[in-house]
């Protein structure tokens, strides 16, 4: 596999990412914090080896952004560490300008579809450049059911007024009125039903948003 860019490649991997040196006075004797890695595992409780894994692909990400020019949408964990980066304000200016020789923008509060589309247009340019990425870092879009349905916000408005009308014409069915009832069959079938279950389908699968909402 050849890299697009291999001479900006080498700039990020050996660029020492900032860290802030602090106590945790949960332990005992304290720990001080040496490397960007550590700095950054409170922000998601993750393992040492994960926060090793996340700032990895960080720079791999900032690799892609610096390559394509575009909006690209991370994982969430990944944002994390990119705004764990960004804080150190003087530090990612440097490195913008040095390393990866243009301006990163952290563009914020993308819509489902666009950040969606930038997501898979990242996990692409990744594996193209890097080979498949990790499942658990960057899911495989089949990992969004949410996201690939729409807008799940309005699915979940959606479904609840399907539960409503449904409870509506159950009260019809128990009112004991023949012709209301076989309407009421028809339209728990058709309309209340599916309504209903996509209702429950999406209150049970959700979870955290593992996409970002920047690029």
């Amino acid at each position: 596999m050849v890299m697009a860019n291999p001479a900006l490649w080498s700039r990020i991997a050996s660029h020492p990412l900032p860290f802030s040196v602090t106590l945790d006075d949960g332990l005992e004797p304290p720990e001080m914090t040496r490397d960007f890695a550590t700095c950054l595992r409170p922000v998601g409780d993750w393992t040492p080896e994960s926060a090793r894994r996340i700032e990895a692909d960080y720079r791999r990400f900032l690799y892609l952004k610096a390559l394509d020019g575009g909006v690209l949408t991370p994982p969430a964990c990944i944002d994390a560490a990119w705004h764990l980066h960004m804080s150190f304000a003087a530090d990612y200016e440097k490195f913008c300008h040095h390393q990866l020789e243009r301006q990163i923008v952290h563009h914020e509060g993308l819509r489902w579809p666009e950040r969606l589309d930038a997501y898979l247009r990242a996990r692409a340019l990744y594996e193209r450049e890097f080979g498949r990425p990790t499942e658990d870092i960057w899911p495989h879009d089949g990992g969004f059911k949410l996201a690939m349905l729409g807008n799940p916000g309005l699915l979940r408005r959606l479904g609840a007024a399907g539960v409503i009308l449904v409870l509506i014409l159950v009260a019809l069915v128990l009112g004991g009125n023949v012709v209301v009832a076989g309407v009421v069959k028809v339209s728990l079938a058709f309309i209340g039903l599916p309504f209903a279950v996509l209702f429950a389908a999406l209150w049970l699968n959700e979870g955290p948003d593992r996409i970002a909402r920047c690029g």
